[in-house]
């Protein structure tokens, strides 16, 4: 804390970034003086500080196909976590703590999307799945599904027939 300026029955306060002084100060950081001497430019004046920490912060952002695990609060301290859950069959990248940092909340999370795949596009592409599993039609992100040409068709093109999943989109292959 510093002051910026004395005058005969006033002075004003500039507080150190960051800082607050609990029920100070007012409005426009001005001080009236007791005990002022108009003749000399002296002010007699006490402060009794008492420092709060950082900011809190208000309610935690939403999360895109996710949720909090807890019931939200208004209000949280610095350094207060909330911990964050995403819909089923979604995968978490980051996470699953956002935390209150000087009244702003830190951490970076995302709910990634899984691919489903249905017969009829397949059927359109004459493809079907390479495995014995004929009934998983999803594949979580990152995850892969291998497809193959139905009997008497050919691959179009050079791309694999096992495909990846990010962030709910895959490109099926297509056979002719």
């Amino acid at each position: 804390m510093s002051v910026l300026f004395f005058s005969a029955f006033s002075c004003k306060i500039e507080l150190t970034s960051g800082l607050k002084i609990s029920g100070f100060p007012p409005k426009d950081n001005l001080v009236k003086c007791n005990n002022c001497d108009t003749i000399l430019p002296k002010c007699n004046f006490f402060v009794i500080a008492h420092c709060l920490g950082p900011p809190g912060c208000k309610t935690p952002p939403p999360l895109e196909d996710g949720d909090t695990v807890v019931i939200i609060k208004q209000e949280y301290e610095h350094n207060e976590k909330v911990q964050y859950v995403c819909q089923q069959s979604y995968v978490m990248e980051g996470g699953p703590y956002k935390i209150c940092k000087n009244g702003a909340w830190t951490g970076d999370i995302r709910c990634l999307k899984s691919c489903t795949v249905n017969t009829a596009e397949m059927n359109t592409r004459n493809i079907e799945f390479a495995y014995s599993d004929k009934n998983k039609l999803y594949a979580p992100h990152n995850g892969h599904l291998t497809f193959s040409c139905k009997r008497g068709t050919r691959k179009v093109g050079s791309e694999p027939m096992r495909r990846k999943c990010t962030n709910g989109q895959m490109n099926l292959p297509t056979c002719q």
